[in-house]
């Protein structure tokens, strides 16, 4: 029983962090689906502390001067209903996050840092045979001097679920949608997880978990894994660009390090270089957008987690 619970608690707390997908990327290391069936110890309460960097991008536009790329969050994550016999729970969440958008010369706005406060209610159950479903609902308020509903609030959703068609392999399905701020995007949660032995699992699971990790032993974890950058703002009132809305997307490729001294805390530091992609501009309806591409760049960055 002690288990069961212990698993559940983590599976809930893993569910608590998808404001990262809202308010700035997909934290391919918390989300993993591997999460649900580990035997860590902890309690009803969370805090994670994350950042990212990602270096000096120069846009295809050459009278474009380049941009940094930034993020730092903070989550508190709570556990308020838990059942034994179905193995599941729900869980509440607050987090505030950081962007700094560093555009050298910004022709469009001269706003560079935005305050984003989220609120998470999420979920899982293991009360269907062989199958782990979770769920994850995050409201967020963007530029929150402001608290405008109409302009500055967005919403996220996830449904993701896991089939165990064998001990050692697992089917994802499911899906998350993103909205508000006229930006909608809606996608696929599809893939395989497949433990090859004790040191190495593989995780395919688009969007959310393409890594290959190697486990030496409880304490340390190396991956190779895949990046997705999401991010939404829209800028201040006073702005040339009033109420101008802008969306970076990118990928990367990165090798992550998870060290584990004590069974209730984590430290990950991760190094990679990101792809490039493309930064859009828009106006507050999201019409007469510019669609910027932009270079790679290299990125790092670290978190950790406590659970008490």
């Amino acid at each position: 029983m002690k288990k069961t619970f212990q698993s559940l608690i983590l599976a809930a707390l893993t569910l608590t962090s998808m404001n990262l997908i809202a308010d700035g990327d997909i934290d391919v290391e918390d989300l993993s689906g591997k999460n649900i069936q580990e035997n860590t110890p902890g309690g009803p309460f969370s805090i994670q502390i994350s950042g990212d960097f990602i270096g000096e991008a120069k846009f295809h536009k050459k009278d474009l001067r380049h941009f940094t790329f930034a993020t730092g969050d903070i989550d508190l994550n709570f556990i308020y209903y838990y059942n034994p016999c179905l193995v599941e729970g729900a869980s509440l969440g607050v987090s505030y996050m950081r962007t700094r958008l560093d555009w050298k010369d910004n022709p469009f706005f001269t706003q560079k840092d935005y305050d984003t406060v989220s609120l998470n209610f999420g979920g899982a159950t293991q009360r269907f045979t062989d199958w782990t479903w979770r769920g994850q609902i995050s409201v967020n308020f963007d530029n929150i001097e402001y608290w405008n509903i109409d302009d500055y609030m967005t919403y996220d959703l996830l449904l993701w679920g896991r089939y165990a068609c064998r001990p050692d392999i697992g089917f994802h399905i499911g899906f998350l949608a993103l909205t508000g701020m006229k930006i909608d995007r809606v996608y696929p949660v599809i893939g395989i997880d497949w433990t090859y032995n004790r040191f190495w699992k593989i995780n395919l699971i688009f969007p959310m978990d393409l890594s290959v990790v190697y486990s030496p032993n409880a304490c340390w974890e190396i991956s190779l894994a895949g990046r997705f950058f999401f991010q939404r703002n829209r800028v201040k009132k006073d702005q040339y660009l009033s109420r101008g809305l802008w969306f970076y997307t990118s990928s990367g490729l990165e090798l992550a390090v998870k060290y584990k001294p004590r069974k209730w805390i984590s430290v990950n530091i991760h190094a990679g270089e990101d792809f490039g992609g493309h930064l859009k501009v828009a106006n507050r309806h999201y019409k007469e957008g510019r669609r910027l591409r932009f270079d790679g760049a290299p990125y790092g960055g670290a978190e950790i987690d406590i659970n008490f």
